[in-house]
């Protein structure tokens, strides 16, 4: 079975935050690529996350020292591990 990705994936296992509306979530930034990441959160949702929310992704340690984030959407959710598509 091939892989109909766009952009190639690069492995990362950095510490990163997801934060979709006032919810912030810790997490490990599995892959990235020019187009999304694949993000595996330190601790399931509260509350479901719906396909096709909005959410940012903030790499690092701490999210009050990180100077920017990427905007995208959610393109994949099951539990604890998480599909975001880069929005530009």
């Amino acid at each position: 079975m091939s892989d109909k990705r766009k952009s190639e994936r690069v492995d990362c296992l950095n510490n990163c935050f997801l934060v979709c509306g006032d919810k912030k979530y810790k997490g490990i930034l599995d892959n990235i690529s020019n187009t999304g990441a694949s993000i595996v959160l330190l601790s399931k949702p509260q509350i479901d996350i719906t396909n096709g929310a909005p959410c940012s992704l903030m790499i690092g340690n701490d999210s009050l020292l990180i100077p920017g984030e990427f905007t995208g959407k959610i393109i994949y959710s099951n539990g604890d591990k998480i599909g975001l598509q880069f929005q530009f």
